[in-house]
């Protein structure tokens, strides 16, 4: 089960790569996706991280972090369905139309992220 820690992990580092060598292209990736389809994506991909942590924390290198990584992935899950799709596009383009540096100072953030997941995993 620590093995899907880590390919979450790679997967976020993939993605946070593309967006720090082309943040305005991954800008225009994102800004293309209908804000209902960014929505349910939201939503359904941080209820299934989340509940993957939950599930995969003992068999972690760092079980108190990635179960905690967990909760906090199911709690962004549930903000993102209070705020609803129109107040998430809202953040969505707000967060989209910052300065290409900040976009890809950002995705090193999660590039860090996705880095430690592939450590606590393994």
């Amino acid at each position: 089960m620590n093995l899907v820690v880590s390919a979450v992990g790679v997967a976020i580092g993939l993605l946070a790569a593309f967006g720090i060598f082309a943040p305005l292209r991954a800008a225009a990736w994102l800004r293309d996706l209908r804000p209902t389809t960014r929505y349910a994506v939201a939503v359904l991909q941080r209820l299934v991280i989340g509940g993957l942590f939950v599930a995969a924390a003992p068999s972690c290198r760092t079980p108190r972090i990635i179960f905690g990584l967990g909760l906090l992935t199911l709690a962004a899950a549930l903000v993102i369905l209070v705020l609803g799709p129109k107040r998430l596009d809202g953040l969505v383009n707000w967060w989209l139309d910052l300065p290409a540096t900040v976009l890809a100072m950002t995705f090193a953030g999660a590039a860090v992220l996705g880095c430690f997941l592939v450590y606590a995993g393994w």
